[in-house]
């Protein structure tokens, strides 16, 4: 799908945020928690789902819900996207391999809207980025 970032693993971002944390002293060296960004996505089937009955309510930043669905008939490595309990879409099929692999193998992920534009163009008013939440050993 036109407009999905796959972000490859060990890249300059997840260098740079090492680096800031480590040069930042006691404060954020304490911290065991980061976040390395792992796709930026539009959402796919967001008019056939319940995105335009949501669309009121989702904001810049908001959290959504990722969810496997290994038996979807049509794509066998489906993620779908669920904002206050209720589907409003799929990450597109040519973007999808990594985050349905990361969720397969229990890996802590994270989605958040990070682009909204006007919902009369349904196959690209919501973008969101899907980082894994990684843990210092």
């Amino acid at each position: 799908m036109q407009g999905t970032t796959i972000i490859a693993k060990g890249g300059w971002l997840g260098r740079i945020t090492a680096l800031g944390a480590m040069m930042t002293g006691p404060v954020l060296q304490a911290a065991s928690e980061w976040k390395e960004p792992l796709i930026e996505t539009l959402i796919a089937g967001f008019r056939h789902h319940h995105g335009a009955a949501l669309w009121p309510w989702i904001r810049l930043g908001d959290e959504l819900r990722l969810r496997r669905e290994p038996g979807n008939r049509y794509d066998p490595s489906a993620v779908s996207v669920w904002f206050q309990g209720r589907k409003i879409g799929y990450l597109p099929r040519t973007a999808n391999s990594r985050v349905a692999r990361a969720l397969d193998r229990g890996r802590r992920l994270e989605a958040r809207v990070t682009e909204l534009k006007a919902p009369g163009s349904p196959h690209d008013c919501l973008r969101l980025r899907v980082s894994m939440i990684c843990r210092r050993p």
